[in-house]
C-alpha cells in the first residue's frame, strides 16, 4: 500500500514537470506566433502604404502633367492671338502727385487743463480692401535645384527645400545676404563665397542676381536664353510659343520663394522680375521685357506689351492710381502703367497687345510686411521722448529697404503704409526699449507713452519743405529722414498701438491733416471720441505736440473726419 501511494506520488510529480515544461513550450510558441503575426501585419501596413504613396505619387504626377500641358496649351493659343496686328494707341500723361495746400503746424498744447471729452462726427468711413492675390493658370510644381520637392517650414521664414536651404542666400542667423559688389562672386558680410546649395540638374544654370543689396538665385534652363530678330508681331509670337514649350516650374518656384521670403508684394515681384531678367538676357533688352512679361502672365498676374519704335514696353495695371507713370487705357477699361522710367517720355506711336492670359488678376501696391532685405546701415540716430524720458532708443536704418521705399510708388492708401510695418533690425532695439516703459501700465498710461515718444521723439517738416511734393513715408523711412509730418507719425503710431499694446486703431482723415484713435476695449478712457460699430475710439493725435489720448486739435474738432479702418 505504501509503495502503490510512493509510486503515484513520482508519476504526479512527472506528470507536473511535463505539464509544466509543455505549457513553457506553449506560451513561447505563442509569444514566436504573436511576434510573427505583429511582423506580418507590420509589413502588410508598409506595403500597403506603399502602395498608397506610390499611386497618390503616380496620381500626382498624372495631374501636374495635365496641368502643364493645359499651361502649354493656353500659351500656344496666346502666342496665336500675339501674330494679329497690335493696336494703335494714344498714351495718356502721368498723372502729377497731388498738391495739396499747407497743412497746419503742430499744435503745442501749454497748458495741462483737458479738453472736455465729446463725441465726434464723420464723414465715412473707408474699409480695408479686401481682393484675391493673382495665382498662376494651373498649379506649378514646387521643388529645388536638384529636384527635391519644396515643403512648407511651418515658420514665418517661409518656404524652405527639402534640404532646409532657401531659395532666397541667407547667413547662418537665417537673415538676407549682401552681395560683396566683388568681381569674385558673391560673398556675404563675413567675406565668404555664397554656394548655392542642392544639386543642378543637367542643362540648368544656377542665376546669382542683386536685389537691393539681397544675393538670389534662380535656375534657368540654357535653352531659355533666346534672341528678337525684331519685334514684330510675328516674331514676339514666335518666342513666346517657344517659351511655352520650356519647362518653367523650376523658374517660377524659385521666384515664388523670392516673393515669399523676402516679402515683396505684388510691386516687389514685379521689379525683382525685371532685376532677374536683366541679369540673364540684358540690362532694358526685348528679351528681358518678355521674359518678365511671360513669367508675371503665368504667375497670374494682368499684364501687358506694348511696342514703339524698335522697342518692347510691359504694361501693368494696379487697383490703385499710380502717380508720375503714363498709362493707356485699354478695351478693359483699365488703366495700363508704363513702369520703364526710360519709355515714359516717348513721343513715337505705341501698338499694344491687349489680348488676356486666362485667370490673370491685378496687381495691388499692398504690402504683406516689411521687405526682409539684406543690411547696409543707413541712419544711426537716437529717439527721445520729451516727457518720458526713459522711452529712449537708439535705431540703425537698413539704406537698401530705404531705396527700395524710395522706388515705391506714392499712394494716398495710408492703411497700406501702416500695414507694412517695421524692419526687424529697428523692432529689435525700439520694441525693447518701450516695452520696458510701457510694463506694468494700464492700457491708457501706456498709450500716453507711445504718444509722447511719437510727438516729440521726431522733428517736424512739411512733406513740401522736406522734399518738394506729397510724400507718406512707410515706418523704416521716418527713422531714415531728418523729418516728419502729420501722416507719417500716425502711420507709425497705429503701428506701435496695434503691436505694441494689441489694440485696434483707425486713422482720422481731416482736410489737410491725418490723426489717430484707439479703441482701449473694457478699459473707460476719457476724452473726445467716435463712436464705430458699438465701440469707442478715443483720439489719439500724434502732432497735437503734449496732448494726451483723448485730446482733438481745437481746429478739427467739428470737422467730420474720414475713418480709416486698418
Amino acid at each position: 500500500m505504501k509503495k502503490n501511494f510512493l509510486f503515484a506520488i513520482c508519476i504526479c510529480f512527472l506528470i507536473g514537470q511535463l505539464y509544466s515544461e509543455s505549457f513553457q513550450e506553449y506560451q513561447a510558441q505563442q509569444a514566436k506566433d504573436l511576434e510573427n503575426f505583429q511582423k506580418e501585419q507590420s509589413q502588410n501596413i508598409k506595403n500597403s502604404m506603399e502602395k498608397q504613396l506610390q499611386q497618390f505619387e503616380k496620381n500626382k504626377t498624372k495631374m501636374q502633367q495635365e496641368y502643364d500641358a493645359y499651361r502649354r496649351s493656353m500659351n500656344k493659343q496666346f502666342a496665336e492671338m500675339m501674330k494679329k496686328q497690335w493696336t494703335k494707341r494714344t498714351k495718356n500723361a502721368a498723372v502729377p502727385i497731388p498738391k495739396s495746400k499747407e497743412p497746419p503746424k503742430p499744435f503745442v498744447k501749454k497748458d495741462e487743463k483737458k479738453a472736455p471729452a465729446v463725441k465726434l462726427n464723420f464723414a465715412k468711413i473707408v474699409n480695408t480692401e479686401s481682393f484675391d492675390d493673382p495665382e498662376p493658370i494651373a498649379p506649378v510644381a514646387r521643388f529645388n535645384a536638384g529636384g527635391d520637392p519644396i515643403m512648407a517650414s511651418g515658420t514665418a521664414e517661409g518656404h524652405q527645400n527639402a534640404g532646409g536651404d532657401p531659395i532666397m542666400m541667407k547667413n547662418a542667423g537665417g537673415d538676407p545676404i549682401m552681395a560683396s559688389g566683388t568681381a569674385e562672386g558673391y560673398q556675404n558680410a563675413g567675406s565668404n563665397p555664397i554656394i548655392g546649395s542642392g544639386t543642378v540638374e543637367e542643362g540648368y544654370s544656377p542665376y546669382f542676381f542683386v536685389y537691393h543689396g539681397t544675393t538670389c538665385k534662380a535656375h534657368f534652363f540654357n535653352s531659355m536664353r533666346f534672341s528678337l530678330p525684331d519685334v514684330s508681331e510675328a516674331s514676339v509670337s514666335e518666342i513666346w510659343k517657344k517659351l511655352s514649350e520650356e519647362d518653367f516650374d523650376p523658374l517660377l518656384s524659385d521666384c515664388f520663394d523670392l516673393k515669399e521670403d523676402l516679402r515683396l508684394g505684388d510691386w516687389g515681384y514685379i521689379d525683382i522680375l525685371r532685376v532677374m531678367s536683366e541679369h540673364f538676357l540684358g540690362t532694358g533688352s526685348n528679351e528681358a521685357v518678355l521674359l518678365q512679361m511671360y513669367v508675371l502672365a503665368q504667375s497670374g498676374y494682368k499684364v501687358r506689351v506694348a511696342r514703339t519704335g524698335d522697342k518692347l514696353i510691359l504694361l501693368v495695371p494696379f487697383r490703385t492710381d499710380l502717380y508720375s507713370y503714363p498709362y493707356f487705357i485699354l478695351g478693359d477699361g483699365k488703366k495700363y502703367y508704363i513702369l520703364d522710367k526710360d519709355a515714359r517720355n516717348q513721343s513715337r506711336p505705341y501698338h499694344v497687345f491687349e489680348e488676356s492670359f486666362p485667370r490673370e488678376r491685378t496687381a495691388s501696391l499692398k504690402m504683406p510686411g516689411t521687405p526682409k532685405l539684406g543690411q547696409e546701415r543707413g541712419t544711426d540716430r537716437i529717439f527721445q521722448s520729451r516727457r518720458y524720458q526713459d522711452a529712449m532708443a537708439k535705431v540703425i536704418t537698413n539704406k537698401n529697404l530705404i531705396d527700395f521705399y524710395n522706388d515705391y510708388p506714392q499712394s494716398s492708401n495710408w492703411g497700406d503704409y501702416s500695414r507694412a510695418s517695421l524692419s526687424e533690425g529697428i523692432k529689435n532695439t525700439l520694441y525693447p526699449a518701450l516695452r520696458a516703459q510701457i510694463h506694468g501700465k494700464t492700457k491708457l498710461e501706456a498709450a500716453n507713452i507711445l504718444l509722447n515718444f511719437v510727438q516729440t521723439a521726431f522733428e517736424y517738416m512739411t512733406d513740401q519743405e522736406q522734399f518738394g511734393y506729397e510724400r507718406p513715408l512707410f515706418g523704416d523711412e521716418i527713422f531714415y529722414y531728418p523729418y516728419s509730418d502729420c501722416e507719417d507719425r500716425s502711420i507709425l503710431f497705429s503701428i506701435l498701438v496695434r503691436e505694441l499694446l494689441g489694440l485696434d486703431v483707425v486713422m482720422l482723415h481731416y482736410p489737410q491733416h491725418l490723426a489717430t484713435a484707439v479703441n482701449f476695449g473694457d478699459e473707460d478712457v476719457y476724452g473726445s471720441y467716435f463712436d464705430l460699430d458699438g465701440k469707442k475710439y478715443v483720439v489719439s493725435d500724434p502732432t497735437y505736440i503734449g496732448a494726451s489720448v483723448g485730446e482733438c486739435m481745437p481746429q478739427f474738432r467739428n470737422s467730420g473726419a474720414e475713418i480709416i479702418k486698418l
